[in-house]
């Protein structure tokens, strides 16, 4: 789906080239169907703010949110495990999913990088997406209420994640820290896609390009 791309930007350091191009973003989430329009329907405060708001003010208000409140942090992992060793293994899962599909991560954010993961989400086939995303919903709710209980509008950005995971995905799931390990060590089929920007296309040879 879109939407998952579309989140993924909207929760990204606001920058006077891509926010120039938001009331297009709105227009193409308003074409989602199902699951995916309930969802951008939940984007229209967000929206606002991004579209009515002075750069500095949308880029200050961002900075406050995530990069100066560790409460708020976009970085899944450190929600789940903190500064854990599970964390660094962890890592290295969710790169090596990242390659079973294909994809490399060009990011300096972390593999965890919220947006990153969603921007994945955006590029795998939709039956392989609903496992992944039920795995981070809890971290998905904690972050959509405490930036409610502040008011931000970055809260629409989770609610919309919200409404795309249906609470029966996680049924049977016990702790979103085995799940998201159960995710990252299953085999998946080598799906060659790409996107400029955080995740790019492998080329041919598969591995060996990458240094050992």
């Amino acid at each position: 789906m879109k939407i998952y791309k579309a989140v993924a930007l909207l929760l990204t350091y606001p920058e006077q080239e891509w926010l120039q191009s938001v009331g297009e973003l709105r227009a193409m989430v308003s074409t989602e169907i199902g699951q995916g329009r309930r969802a951008g329907r939940r984007l229209d405060g967000l929206f606002n703010h991004l579209q009515r708001g002075a750069l500095i003010d949308v880029q200050e208000t961002y900075v406050e949110t995530f990069d100066r409140n560790a409460a708020h942090s976009l970085h899944v992992f450190e929600h789940t495990m903190g500064d854990s060793r599970e964390r660094g293994e962890a890592m290295a899962r969710l790169v090596e999913e990242y390659r079973r599909f294909g994809l490399e991560p060009t990011s300096l954010e972390l593999p965890d990088f919220l947006p990153l993961f969603l921007e994945f989400l955006s590029l795998i086939p939709p039956e392989e997406v609903q496992g992944r995303l039920a795995g981070i919903e809890d971290v998905v709710e904690t972050l959509h209420s405490r930036l409610a209980d502040v008011c931000s509008p970055y809260a629409g950005a989770f609610d919309a994640l919200m409404a795309l995971t249906p609470g029966s995905a996680l049924s049977g799931v016990s702790s979103p820290i085995r799940s998201m390990k159960r995710l990252f060590r299953r085999k998946q089929s080598g799906i060659r896609m790409g996107v400029p920007g955080t995740l790019t296309k492998e080329p041919p040879g598969g591995d060996s390009h990458r240094e050992t």
